[in-house]
């Protein structure tokens, strides 16, 4: 029948190596064993594929003998995790409970772990990395599996994954590419997560965009219906062309259906009324920003321009064109492709590049 442990592992560690210790503690008990090695409850009844709990003694002791609560907590775990420094080597606790986990007759269950804060080099330019073992491992009487948290050597992860894979009896190179191969998916589900987040956030601005885009169309289309009933054509139109701002633009919807009737409304009831006799013919319509030119367009591909106060037709667009009417300081360039019938909308506006400046 398996021996039953209270705790997975202890680690023993000099005082001076504290933050060492608290990193392989979280390290270690936060862990889960990749399930493609196999099923390991080390604890027998503790949680599956997981290296807890560790009993790390420098926060965990009670109140009592320290002497007669170490011994137990030691007898209650599977395993010994001796962090090894210069401190530790002179550490006469790290060395008892060393010594105590051996007559136990569990020295094939202690592993070592140099910290990241071991020197490499010795003030006289030797290796001091034996230096850094407790005179317990000395005499060749203990040969624990080693790990080398330093930079240079095995890294950190690699270090207590090391410790892992001896705690469960499973190849270090296996585990560690178990190991990266988990977290390169969980890498790319984290990617994937990101871009259905910016994806969704992309959505909500565009829902937020088109929301406030309604609201500023309805807005303006009731000041261009105020206005063209005032008998202020021009006025009316430039509050309709405004309130169609945004209805093409990609990703964002929104309802211009009166903005687009107040549209249709100036223009016909000003003296361009002429212009829209065969409303067949006139298809999509764009109007200056300060409202003083307006084109318009039918499935003929002709763009025609004309003066918005007189009603005077002032240029003719045919494919690419560039005319100046008679006011110095207006302009009208534009490439125009054929124009088709615009059923859904019923009456449009002139492709984006087709522009009119004044």
């Amino acid at each position: 029948m398996a021996e039953l442990y209270r705790y997975a592992a202890f680690i023993s560690y000099s005082s001076k190596d504290a933050a060492f210790a608290k990193r392989l503690h979280r390290a270690l008990e936060t862990y889960t064993i990749p399930k493609s090695l196999g099923l390991f409850d080390i604890v027998n009844g503790g949680k599956e594929n997981r290296i807890f709990p560790v009993f790390r003694d420098r926060e965990e002791l009670a109140a009592g003998h320290l002497g007669d609560v170490i011994e137990a907590n030691l007898r209650a775990s599977a395993a010994l995790i001796v962090v090894c420094s210069l401190n530790a080597a002179a550490s006469p606790w790290v060395q008892k409970e060393i010594e105590y986990f051996v007559r136990l007759g569990r020295q094939d269950r202690v592993f070592t772990i140099i910290p990241d804060s071991a020197p490499l080099r010795a003030a006289d330019g030797a290796d001091a990395t034996p230096a850094c073992f407790p005179a317990a491992f000395r005499d060749g009487s203990i040969e624990p599996l080693a790990a080398d948290a330093r930079k240079g050597k095995d890294g950190f992860r690699n270090a207590w994954l090391k410790v892992v894979a001896g705690l469960i009896g499973v190849n270090a190179g296996a585990l560690a590419d178990r190991d990266a191969q988990r977290r390169r998916v969980q890498r790319l589900q984290m990617s994937l997560v990101g871009v259905l987040l910016a994806f969704g956030l992309a959505a909500a601005a565009c829902v937020v965009a088109s929301v406030q885009l309604q609201n500023r169309s309805n807005t303006l289309a009731e000041a261009a219906h105020a206005a063209t009933d005032s008998g202020d054509y021009t006025r009316g139109a430039r509050f309709a062309r405004a309130a169609l701002t945004g209805w093409n633009w990609p990703f964002v919807q929104f309802d211009g259906a009166a903005a687009e009737a107040e549209l249709r409304r100036a223009v016909t009831d000003s003296p361009l009324e002429r212009v829209f006799a065969q409303e067949a013919d006139v298809s999509a319509m764009d109007l200056s920003s300060d409202g003083s030119l307006l084109a318009s367009g039918g499935a003929d591909g002709v763009a025609r321009v004309w003066n918005f106060a007189s009603g005077q037709q002032v240029a003719v667009l045919r494919g690419d064109a560039s005319v100046s009417p008679a006011s110095p300081s207006a302009r009208i360039t534009g490439t125009l492709p054929p124009l088709r019938k615009m059923e859904q909308r019923g009456f449009g506006i002139l492709p984006a590049r087709v522009r009119l400046r004044r």
